[in-house]
């Protein structure tokens, strides 16, 4: 009874390898199709994403004579510069291709081993019918290395046409980013600074002109003027500061 049950396990050996490859192949195929629907993604986003930085190179050409008008014009660059997207990982992509030209291989060679052995005897050990399941099993996992080698060939395309998307987007990122630095350097910066120093010219501008300092001004003629004189010469420095920075 064990001599038959061993060798009823023996001769389903052969079976199950073959079942379980089929398994693996099925689940490879799958998984190659979900790879190569989400590499097409992610060239529609490439191009999306070079076509952002496209506009924002076309719009600092524009913007080129306003950027020293205002610091307005300067902030608005300079807030769209850093809501430009990331520069694309090629790096990690080139990991990727390599990979998939290693499986690709590797699903060669399987198809090959497999094909040679479809053309031998089947398994003496096993019944007649467990020859006819092994000789069905053999067929599927060759058609099914031969739709992973097809598939493989379209992952690795669709990888190096999304390379190429990716490789554009980087050198356009790369020129726009150097451009950009180029004109803001020279654009005005409307810091906290500016800021303060308007106010702070404002007030002495009211305080300058109010009833109360003029008031006074009549009671003593000569401090006074001598006061106001001092203060218009402030004035005059913080107007042409403000002049010079717009």
């Amino acid at each position: 009874m064990r001599r038959c049950r061993k060798s009823l396990t023996t001769n389903l050996t052969p079976l199950k390898r073959l079942l379980k490859e089929n398994n693996r192949y099925t689940s490879e195929l799958t998984n190659l199709t979900g790879k190569t629907e989400q590499i097409q993604q992610q060239q529609q986003a490439a191009t999306e994403k070079t076509e952002i930085v496209n506009r924002t190179a076309k719009d600092l050409e524009t913007m080129a004579d306003w950027l020293k008008l205002s610091p307005a014009f300067s902030e608005n660059l300079r807030t769209r510069m850093k809501r430009l997207p990331s520069n694309p990982p090629i790096e990690a992509l080139d990991k990727d291709i390599a990979q998939s030209q290693i499986n690709k291989y590797e699903y060669q060679q399987q198809y090959d081993s497999l094909k040679e052995l479809s053309q031998r005897p089947r398994t003496k050990e096993l019944t007649p019918e467990q020859q006819q399941k092994e000789q069905e099993l053999i067929e599927t996992n060759l058609t099914l290395l031969d739709k992973l080698l097809d598939n493989s060939d379209t992952l690795i395309y669709q990888q190096a046409t999304l390379k190429v998307a990716y490789e554009n987007l980087n050198t356009n990122l790369n020129d726009l980013r150097s451009q950009a630095t180029k004109r803001l350097f020279w654009a005005p910066n409307a810091n906290p600074f500016s800021f303060s120093l308007i106010a702070n010219t404002w007030d002495k501008l009211k305080w300058f002109f109010s009833p109360f300092q003029w008031g006074q001004s009549n009671k003593n003629s000569c401090c006074s003027r001598h006061h106001h004189t001092d203060l218009r010469v402030e004035f005059s420095c913080h107007y042409h500061h403000l002049t010079h920075l717009g």
